[in-house]
């Protein structure tokens, strides 16, 4: 189990480290982040598509300059928000669906987080949100908006100079695993490799083939 462990922090390591900027200088030249993922990273998407996973009321916000709920899944700020503040780009990472974003705030990033969402396709269904297929099909849309805007070099500057931030996995464990008897693929170990070999998949046949094949 032990190894196990190890295997799985060194994975999301390596994972966080090929997301980030390849500029030697890194983060003062960021120029935008993207994230994907469930509740931790959901700036609002899910007050934009028919679920009950929203956090459209207070107490949410509360916390925020203005104490309007956003539809994060917090009283304040979400982590990709302090992240994208200490990198300088802007206070806030907006959600892409998010009808007041504008073509100009899609140069610094966003996020197509969705709460409620998992690496199994059951815990999608069950929430009713956002999987991490139709979140990358929305990156694509940005990125086409992106080049109109400033046309293709610039737009592949600024998705291989960017932050590619994930953060997925907990309604999967919480729902298949500790809310139930009969865990999927037999135990808690072998469901965790499941959920490893999607994120793997995703991030290779997703975010890093498209950043290579720029």
């Amino acid at each position: 189990m032990a190894s196990k462990t190890a295997s799985s922090f060194l994975y999301l390591s390596l994972l966080l480290s090929i997301s980030m900027p390849n500029s030697a200088t890194a983060f003062n030249k960021t120029p935008a982040i993207f994230a994907f993922g469930d509740s931790t990273i959901d700036a609002g998407n899910n007050n934009h598509i028919d679920t009950t996973m929203r956090c459209d009321h207070l107490p949410y916000g509360r916390d925020l300059p203005n104490q309007i709920p956003t539809g994060r899944f917090t009283n304040g700020k979400l982590p990709t928000d302090y992240l994208s503040q200490r990198l300088g780009i802007k206070d806030l990472l907006p959600a892409f669906l998010d009808p007041q974003v504008t073509d100009n705030d899609l140069l610094t990033g966003v996020s197509f987080g969705s709460g409620g969402s998992g690496l199994d396709s059951q815990t999608v269904a069950l929430a009713k949100v956002l999987d991490l297929g139709t979140q990358f099909q929305l990156f694509e849309q940005a990125l086409l908006r992106i080049r109109k805007i400033v046309g293709n070099e610039k737009a592949n500057d600024i998705i291989q100079n960017a932050f590619f931030a994930i953060s997925i996995g907990t309604n999967d464990m919480l729902y298949n695993v500790y809310m139930t008897q009969n865990t999927p693929h037999g135990s808690a170990s072998s469901y965790q490799d499941f959920l490893l070999q999607n994120l793997q998949n995703f991030f290779e046949v997703g975010i890093l083939f498209y950043i290579l094949d720029i």
